[in-house]
Formats: structure tokens, C-alpha cells, sequence
């Protein structure tokens, strides 16, 4: 990468805000229990819709993270576009084709792979596939927990900078976009090849393990080493 566009990067950025980074990983926490949730309850209690507020939730927070790193007061960015728009591809492009890759391989390998249509794979290899929020309302109850933890002090706010908190909300995008994958072959060989018969909290607790583990060795040995490429 050239001089100048690395300089820009590393003069665009602002200091962490620990207990943000936190948040991050219970609100992929939520998503990954509401998944999992609905194919095999474990919960007494009906999430309804408490997966899709948790996507809301992580959406909104990404967004005012950008917005705190990057963004000026006159609307504009605090580096050159051609430098944010790399580093979001660099962010956000490894784990995202990762996990296409495990869900294509796990097609192919359960002989399914011909359901996928010309259209939504153009889509989703594109990344143009569609969110829609559920709420203004939740958005805005979300700006609000949001604005109040990152105004620091408090308990809470000093158990958010707990430092393996933070890694995990470090890994929390990776967390987000692999657990759907990780919990399809887990579901292929658990339901459908072995059949183990272990209790419902122990095959969560084991999901979870992995999804835990391989998303943080993602993080370090894949998201983190891109990043570094990018500045260097």
C-alpha cells in the first residue's frame, strides 16, 4: 500500500471506546442463541422477534462505531473515501467469504448445492443482498444504550472493558456472520449423520465452543493480518 494512503489511515483513527466494543459480542451473543433457538429450543421462554432487535442492535452500534472513527462534523470523512471503502472491504470481506465458501462446501457435500438459483447467489456474492430494519423505534432505544455506555463510568462500563470482553467484541462480526455456517454443519453431522444423544444445553454449550473459538482464530489469523496488510 502506498505511503500516503497509509498515513491516512492510521491519522483517521480514534481512540477505542473499550465498553462499545463489548456490546458488540452480546448483541452477536443474542443472534447466535436466537438461531440456534429455533431449530432446537432451548429457551422456555418465546425470543419472537428478539433475534431481529439484536441484528437492529449490532447494525446501529457498527454504524455509530464508523461514525466516531471516521466521520466529521461537516458530514464528510475524516480519510479518503478510496482508504475508508478499502478498509471496510478488508474488515468485512474474509469472514463474509469464508463463510459462503462453508456453506457452499456443506451444499455440495449434502448434494443440495443446485437449490441455490443464478440470482441469489449473484446477490449474496455481491453483498447486495437485503437488511431492513425492524423498528425506528428500536434504533433509536439502541442509539440511546449506546450513547450511555460510551459515555464511560459506572460498573457496567468498567465490566465492559474486561479484557476477554473485548476480544470477543473484537470477534463479534465474525461471530455474527460464521455462527449461521458453523451451525449448519453442526446440524448436518449432529441431526442428520451421527445422531449423538447428549443433552440439549451440552450440544449448545459445544456449538457455541466452536463458534467462539474459530471465530476469534479468524479474527487473529485472518481479519487482523488483512488489516495490517492494508496499513503496511
Amino acid at each position: 500500500m502506498i505511503g500516503g494512503a497509509k498515513d491516512d489511515l492510521r491519522c483517521g483513527m480514534r481512540p477505542n471506546i473499550p465498553a462499545l466494543t463489548s456490546l458488540r459480542f452480546f448483541a452477536a451473543l443474542v443472534v447466535v442463541f436466537f438461531h440456534y433457538n429455533l431449530a432446537r429450543p432451548l429457551s422456555p421462554l418465546s425470543l419472537g422477534d428478539f433475534g431481529y432487535r439484536a441484528v437492529t442492535f449490532f447494525f446501529v452500534l457498527s454504524g455509530f462505531i464508523l461514525a466516531y472513527a471516521h466521520g466529521i462534523p461537516n458530514g464528510g470523512l475524516n480519510v479518503p473515501l478510496k482508504t475508508f471503502i478499502k478498509a471496510r472491504l478488508v474488515r468485512i470481506g474474509p469472514a463474509y467469504y469464508l463463510a459462503i465458501f462453508m456453506i457452499v462446501l456443506l451444499f455440495f457435500i449434502a448434494g443440495i448445492l443446485g437449490r441455490m438459483t443464478p440470482t441469489t447467489s449473484a446477490l449474496v456474492l455481491t453483498m447486495l443482498q437485503s437488511w431492513i430494519s425492524d423498528s425506528v423505534t428500536l434504533s433509536v432505544i439502541s442509539s440511546l444504550i449506546i450513547f450511555g455506555a460510551a459515555g464511560g463510568g459506572g460498573l457496567a462500563e468498567k465490566a465492559l472493558r474486561y479484557g476477554p470482553l473485548i476480544v470477543l467484541g473484537e470477534a463479534s462480526y465474525t461471530i455474527y456472520i460464521l455462527h449461521f455456517p458453523i451451525w449448519l454443519w453442526w446440524n448436518h453431522y449432529t441431526r442428520i449423520v451421527y445422531k449423538p444423544d447428549w443433552p440439549l444445553a451440552f450440544d449448545f454449550g459445544m456449538y457455541l465452543a466452536i463458534v467462539l473459538v474459530f471465530s476469534i482464530a479468524v479474527l487473529f489469523w485472518v481479519e487482523r493480518p488483512a488489516r495490517r496488510a492494508l496499513r503496511d
